[in-house]
């Protein structure tokens, strides 16, 4: 009576199906209704790791979109802070265009500076008419050690007549001692006010250049210029990076 009523209760959820006549006909319903539902789950399994493909591909793009803009805003980072520094640097060069660097003169207690500088302006063919007017003084704490040799800040008054005087001793580039009065005959150099990273700039590609990598090293207007071969044209040297790229 009671497998009676296990056979109605499995048979009675489908009301089209006959009724239930053996063992044999219920194991092969269950055995039917454990594949349709096996199906139903390969179905739903089917559609379910579909889905999660969708989900993965939306996520994998996703994150390369993300990738993608974060790399942009860090190229645009790099871009805005080389920009800022570029011109915080020619701020201070700036600062430093009306300016020369005399170096190569050995300190002396006694020494007369704008007698120095009065020296090789003549050397540089002005008069004591036309001679530019310069501020000069030492670029070194006191008290000097006799005989160092910190440079000597020359600060025109106009930009023209510094770079009329810078002109005159680069055509020659004969400056000695001896033009200032001393006894010995050893050369003296102008030079322009360059900024920090300037100066390091500069001693880096002078190395290059020691060691053949580079043509021919300069400055012009404050900036570092350097050329790879006699035939190139010079090219300004930014930053310490530019220069080894």
């Amino acid at each position: 009576m009671s497998f009676k009523r296990s056979r109605e209760d499995l048979t009675k959820s489908d009301s089209e199906d006959e009724p239930v006549q053996s063992l044999d006909q219920l194991f092969s319903r269950m055995k039917s209704m454990f594949e349709e539902t096996n199906e139903r789950i390969e179905c739903c399994k089917t559609d379910l790791q579909s889905e999660f493909a969708v989900l993965r591909d939306d996520m994998q793009q996703f994150k390369a979109e993300c990738t993608n803009n974060v790399n942009k805003l860090s190229a645009e980072l790099s871009k805005t802070q080389d920009n800022v520094s570029l011109n915080y640097e020619r701020i201070l060069i700036c600062g430093k265009l009306n300016d020369l660097l005399l170096s190569g003169v050995p300190y002396q207690s006694s020494e007369n500076i704008s007698n120095y500088v009065r020296s090789v302006s003549l050397a540089l063919g002005y008069s004591d008419q036309d001679r530019p007017l310069i501020y000069t003084k030492r670029l070194a704490r006191l008290p000097i050690a006799d005989g160092a040799a910190p440079p000597l800040l020359l600060q025109f008054t106009f930009r023209a007549a510094r770079d009329e005087f810078y002109r005159r001793y680069l055509s020659s580039r004969n400056l000695s001692l001896s033009h200032l009065g001393f006894t010995i005959n050893k050369r003296i150099y102008l030079n322009e006010n360059l900024t920090e990273l300037a100066r390091a700039i500069k001693g880096s590609a002078l190395k290059l250049k020691k060691d053949g990598k580079l043509h021919s090293v300069f400055t012009k207007d404050g900036f570092v210029q350097v050329k790879t071969r006699a035939e190139d044209e010079a090219r300004p040297v930014l930053s310490m990076e530019q220069l080894t790229n």
